[in-house]
């Protein structure tokens, strides 16, 4: 399995913090061409120019705080974002090499046995794990039938933009 076909966790602050940061990234652009299309006189010229340089100073800001590497900016190779995905997601796409649960490991409640593990963590872990197998499935389903499709879905997206 390749890595683009892992399945990603991310907290919900940083999944937040990245959709402010993408609409604040975007209202730069917008404003940008706003000021550009209307400009006319030296006074638009002059504002333009101070805006560029602030959302030019703020997007620096946002991106350094992003970590992510400028060789992947040069090269953009994938592989170069490891330690960047290493730092901030939690994968739950691969399989651990792990048996899952067993019988053996149920006490005659069937609860797991506690033999000093955090047998909660485990069964929770492992439930995603089978999650995102499932999710996994389901998007391979999709993506065929997107393939069956003529890929009309794209289609319908465009008429929106």
């Amino acid at each position: 399995m390749s890595k683009k076909d892992n399945i990603y966790l991310i907290g919900a602050a940083s999944y937040e913090d990245t959709v402010e940061q993408r609409l604040t990234l975007y209202s730069y652009i917008r404003q940008l061409a706003f000021l550009a299309k209307h400009m006319k006189t030296a006074e638009d010229y002059i504002h333009l120019k101070r805006a560029a340089a602030a959302y030019g100073d703020e997007a620096e800001e946002l991106f350094a705080s992003w970590d992510i590497p400028s060789r992947y900016l040069v090269y953009g190779d994938p592989g170069d974002l490891d330690a960047l995905r290493e730092k901030e997601l939690l994968d739950y796409g691969e399989d651990d090499g792990e048996d899952d649960l067993t019988e053996d490991d149920l006490t005659e409640d069937d609860i797991p046995d506690d033999d000093g593990e955090d047998f909660e963590g485990e069964v929770f872990l492992d439930l995603l794990a089978d999650m995102a197998g499932k999710a996994r499935f389901v998007s391979e389903v999709l993506d065929t039938l997107l393939e069956i499709s003529g890929g009309q879905p794209d289609s319908a997206a465009s008429e929106h933009e």
